[in-house]
This record gives C-alpha cells, structure tokens and sequence, in this order.
C-alpha cells in the first residue's frame, strides 16, 4: 500500500483505493472555499444540508451563493428542477447565485440570473 510520510503522520493516497463522488465533491468545495479566501471572502461549506448551494462566502460588500460541479466530459449533471430553483429564488442586490464547473483543472464560473 503505498503511504507518503509527512512529519509524523502517515497519509495514504486517495487515488490508489479511488474517490467516491462524495469525495471528489468535497475536494472541489475545499479547493473553492480556499480561492475565495484568497479574495478576502470567508466561506463555509454547507456540507450534509443536501441544499442548492455548496458554498456561501461573505465579504464585507456582498454574499456569494455557490453550486459546485465536476466533470470530466463537457457535461455536468444539474437537473432541471434544481436549477429551476435557484433561478427563481429571490435574493437582495448585492447576493449573487453561481454555478462553477471544474473540468480539465480549470474553473468555469457562471452568474445564475
């Protein structure tokens, strides 16, 4: 099994058992959360409330609303009447609802009306 040795703790590599979903998932949110700290918003995961968005970040002008998705392919997986939703849920001015897609290491950010 191979291990990567770090101090004194003994990390295993998550691709040589494979991710799950929820996994690969999380890891996206985690790597969101830490680009939008770097612009000065705090965020939190709303990790197990299987609600519309992955990620809320507040800064002192605004609040950002965010979906989350990975892919491999060009296509990313949002049913309809989840994204029926968040269209229609109203928010004040200076709330935005996004979409990001990562796909090819890459982010796609989109501002959902």
């Amino acid at each position: 099994m191979p291990e990567m040795q770090e101090s004194n703790r003994i990390y295993l590599q998550p691709q040589v058992f494979g991710m799950t979903n929820y996994t690969k998932g999380r890891a996206q949110e985690y790597r969101a959360m830490k680009e939008l700290e770097e612009e000065n918003f705090v965020s939190i995961r709303t990790a197990g409330s299987h609600g519309m968005f992955d990620v809320i970040a507040i800064n002192e002008n605004s609040i950002r609303l965010i979906q989350i998705k990975k892919t491999i392919g060009k296509k990313v997986y949002l049913p309809a009447d989840e994204l029926n939703k968040i269209i229609n849920m109203k928010c004040p001015t200076n709330v935005t609802k996004e979409l990001w897609v990562r796909a090819n290491r890459k982010w796609t950010k989109s501002v959902i009306p």
